[in-house]
């Protein structure tokens, strides 16, 4: 890890950046689908492990790598699993929908963690391969650890955070695009 892909968030922080003066005034990076649970100033597993910026053995930031591109890792906030129980409605959103007091779980922010998660496999199912597609196909196989070898990195694989402890060991493949 990293692995170069320039449309990964890590590759960037060097443009953007350049505005230092910008940057001295924020308090926290967050990753786009953070923002639904920005209160807890927070970042999901599954998203955050898709920026080049986490240590994939310690499961969080890779404050080297950061120092590296000389962006501060105070701005980076915790990071949060998906299933993780956050709390309930607010009350008053409770009460002007009608919902009650809903629990508030944190998905899969990731939208390739949320459809590797929702594959129908039978529990404890680990031998299955998955492809998901849209704007670009992905195919692989969740494994329980980061396949962080030169192999990996020769071919062109990912991991990217799963859902329940496990680690999507992903390939791009021919998309839609």
């Amino acid at each position: 890890f990293p692995i170069p892909m320039p449309h990964v968030t890590l590759y960037f922080f060097p443009d953007i950046w350049q505005n230092l003066t910008f940057f001295a005034s924020i308090r926290y990076v967050l990753i786009f689908p953070a923002l639904v649970v920005i209160i807890l100033i927070t970042n999901e597993f599954t998203n955050a492990t898709t920026t080049q910026c986490l240590d994939p053995r310690k499961r969080d930031w890779a404050t080297p790598v950061l120092n590296a591109f000389e962006i501060p890792s105070n701005l980076f906030g915790p990071i949060t699993d998906s299933g993780t129980l956050i709390g309930t409605l607010l009350p008053d959103i409770a009460e002007e929908t009608g919902a009650g007091r809903v629990r508030i779980v944190v998905p899969a922010c990731h939208d390739t963690g949320s459809a590797v998660v929702a594959v129908p496999v039978l529990t404890g199912n680990q031998d299955f391969a998955w492809i998901s597609s849209g704007t670009w196909s992905i195919m692989g196989a969740e494994v329980r650890e980061p396949c962080l070898t030169e192999k990996a990195l020769e071919y062109n694989f990912t991991n990217e955070g799963g859902v329940f402890g496990t680690w999507r060991l992903s390939k791009n493949i021919m998309g839609l695009w």
